[in-house]
Order: C-alpha cells, then structure tokens, then sequence
C-alpha cells in the first residue's frame, strides 16, 4: 500500500514538473517569436511591426483638421471621423492664445519635452495605488490601477521648509523659486522655456491668477 501511494505521489510530481517545462518552453517559444516580428534598428530607431502598424497619420479631418489612420474611416462618411468632432455633430470655436506661446513650438527642445512642461504646469495631480507589471516586454509602457483613483489639489498654505513647492503651489512663489521647485523633478527641462510658460500661464490663466493672489497675503 505504501508503495502504491509512493509512486503515485511521484508520478505526480514528475507530472508538475513535465507541466512545468512545458509552460517554460512554451513562454520562450513565444518570446522569440515576439523578439522576430519586432526588429528594432538601432540607427534610425524605427520599430518594424507589421502587426500593430496602422499606416501613416494622413487623413485629415475635414470638420476639424485632427490627423487619423485609415483604418478608423468610415465609408460612408467621407472625411469625417468619429473619434474627434463625432462626424461634425461637435463644433466649436479653438481661442487664440499668446504669440509667446506659439514660438515655443518652433523651438525642438519645447516639443520635445512638451509632456514634462505640461506636469510642471498643472494645477493638481491624479492619483492612484499603481500596480507594477513587472515584465519587461518589446510593446508600450502598461500598467495596473487597484482601487480609487482621485485628484490631489495641493494647499494654499505655506509648507514646510523642507518641503518643495507642487503644481499650484507655484503660482504663489516668485518666479524664480517656481521655477526651480518645477524643474525639481524633470531636471533636464530647459529652464527659461519653463520660465516663459509659467509667466505666461501667470498672466492669462484665471486658476493661476486666483494661486497668485496668495503670494502677497
């Protein structure tokens, strides 16, 4: 009887472990296969995936102007598309903003950095427990959301000595302090074109007019 229960008991985990080799094999074979359909040249920097390649960005929007792959056309709707103005239903008026503001987009270090410029800017932050997928994988940058996700609007109030000014807290410091507590994080921005946008900002923007009225207070 124990004898039978002993073989059992190993052929069971001789079975885990053929599971087991097999699963492995079978994460390598897609892997390479992954690693073949992905060819990255490293002089130019262009990925090769026919698979998620979707053509070049030129249809344009005859309602709107915004820029679409051909394969999110309608046929029926001419140039129109669903994904910016719904077909014309949505129009609206875009303001003009300040010539200041337009320069910077000649300038190749601004458009490069746009999203960091864009942080530095803003008013508060979205927050979220963030779960780290731990895989390194050739495709985007994904991640995981658990539980609630919420805003975080920094205080009026004067921090610690220790602690950096964030988003709207900037508007209340003198433009110089601003600017080095929102280059703190992305140290690499250039720090006069951070400068010009926080001045401008300073000056047309109402939430940032409202986080100024607390400098001299």
């Amino acid at each position: 009887m124990q004898r039978t229960l002993k073989c059992g008991t190993t052929s069971k985990i001789e079975d885990e472990n053929q599971t087991r080799v097999e699963n492995a094999a079978a994460r390598l074979r897609m892997q390479m296969r992954r690693n073949t359909e992905t060819k990255l040249c490293a002089a130019a920097f262009e990925i090769d995936d026919n698979g998620d390649y979707g053509g070049p960005l030129n249809f344009i929007c005859t309602n709107c102007g915004a820029k679409h792959f051909e394969n999110v056309k309608v046929s029926n709707k001419g140039l129109t598309f669903s994904g910016c103005c719904q077909h014309e239903a949505i129009k609206f008026k875009i303001p003009d903003y300040p010539e200041d503001i337009k320069k910077n987009f000649d300038l190749t270090e601004f458009r490069k950095d746009i999203q960091p410029i864009y942080n530095v800017h803003s008013f508060g932050s979205f927050n979220a427990d963030v779960v780290n997928l731990g895989v390194k994988r050739p495709e985007p940058y994904a991640f995981v959301v658990h539980g609630q996700v919420y805003y975080h609007i920094y205080t009026c109030l004067e921090n610690e000595p220790e602690q950096p000014k964030s988003h709207g807290q900037l508007y209340i410091a003198n433009p110089e302090e601003a600017v080095q507590n929102g280059i703190g994080v992305f140290n690499r921005l250039n720090p006069d074109i951070v400068k010009n946008v926080s001045t401008i900002l300073s000056e047309i923007n109402v939430q940032a007019k409202l986080f100024k009225c607390f400098m001299n207070k």
